[in-house]
């Protein structure tokens, strides 16, 4: 068997999907050091990490979650020789629900957490030195700019006065009387 048809089984290989005598043959492959086979193998270990994040996380039935509580009891508190007959039966814990998961579970939670985010980086951006200084910039800017139109009005008054005084010039002169 090749390097790349190995590489096809390391998925399967990583989370114990192999029969025993293909778990086997790729095992002894791997043992012998092969670079390729190894780097396969590093990277379906990282892929079966991320295979539990790649579903969304389900709350187990009633039933299963006091199974669960009831076994975890027994462990923390294994039997005694003490009578607890007359004590009352304790009821059984609720799942707890986590707020955040619910919020940011859910788009309108993502949504939220986006508007947020950007309007903290706003508020950042908006308030710093930088921007104040800008906007002395700015203003100064601003008066160039009046200054400038200013002197464009006046440049364009002389050139229509220079216009007038050319038209006048280039006209006939009147015929003496």
């Amino acid at each position: 068997m090749t390097c790349n048809e190995r590489q096809d089984w390391m998925l399967l290989y990583a989370i114990d999907g192999l029969d025993p005598i293909e778990q086997q043959e790729t095992r002894a492959h791997l043992s012998t050091g092969c670079p390729r086979c190894a780097g396969a193998l590093a990277e379906a270990h990282a892929t079966a990490g991320l295979l539990a994040l790649a579903s969304p996380p389900v709350a187990p039935s009633i039933r299963v979650f006091e199974r669960l509580m009831a076994r975890v009891e027994s462990d923390l508190h294994p039997p005694s020789d003490k009578h607890t007959d007359d004590l009352p039966e304790p009821s059984p814990a609720k799942p707890r629900r986590f707020f955040w998961r619910d919020w940011f579970g859910s788009d309108t939670g993502r949504l939220i957490l986006v508007i947020l985010l950007s309007s903290i980086i706003t508020y950042l951006v908006t308030s710093t030195p930088f921007t104040r200084e800008g906007q002395a910039w700015k203003d100064n800017y601003k008066e160039k700019y009046r200054e400038a139109q200013e002197y464009y009005r006046q440049l364009e008054e002389a050139r229509q006065r220079i216009r007038e005084l050319e038209s006048e010039r280039a006209a006939p002169a009147p015929p003496p009387d």
